[in-house]
């Protein structure tokens, strides 16, 4: 999805449409022919292949790729460790985990570590670090702002899915 604002502030959305020829007539078409998340016409403006959801065959789609872990799909980078908790990000996709926080549950104990790193162990008796960074994309829209108790905060808005990270 492209975001246009204009210098009014109103903002514009739309779809990377490929056109189809049927029969006579010619119409925009929101086509992902590999079923990966990502339309055919922004496979082909990035460069990856519209017909392998895997386009670079890291075991990792080309949308999650790009929404998820903010990769490359062009490169081959099953064995990244993003947040430095030894557990690759391969691992982290099988177990469900953040691949950008060491300890997904918050429990204290890193996700490679855990035994359940989904469920919160209350007794764990682990420092907890609440302090989580966002990943920011290519995509990504950010904006810094105070909050009315004074905090610094950050809003992280991607294009690609209409949604916020924050």
């Amino acid at each position: 999805m492209i975001v246009v604002s204009t210098v009014y502030g109103e903002q514009y959305k739309s779809e990377i449409v490929t056109l189809v020829r049927d029969e006579d007539i010619i119409y925009e078409d929101i086509i992902d022919t590999d079923e990966d998340g990502i339309s055919d016409g922004y496979e082909a403006l990035i460069g990856t292949d519209t017909s392998n959801a895997d386009t670079d065959g890291d075991g990792f789609s080309d949308s999650y790729e790009m929404l998820i872990l903010n990769t490359n799909p062009l490169e081959y980078d099953e064995d990244m460790d993003l947040d430095k908790d030894m557990a690759s990000n391969k691992e982290e996709m099988k177990l469900g985990t953040n691949p950008y926080i060491k300890d997904t549950d918050f429990d204290g104990i890193i996700d490679s570590d855990d035994i359940e790193p989904l469920n919160t162990d209350i007794n764990a008796k682990e420092d907890i670090n609440y302090d989580v960074s966002v990943p920011e994309g290519k995509f990504d829209l950010v904006t810094a702002y105070i909050d009315s108790n004074g905090n610094r905060c950050r809003s992280v808005y991607n294009h690609l899915t209409g949604q916020s990270k924050l």
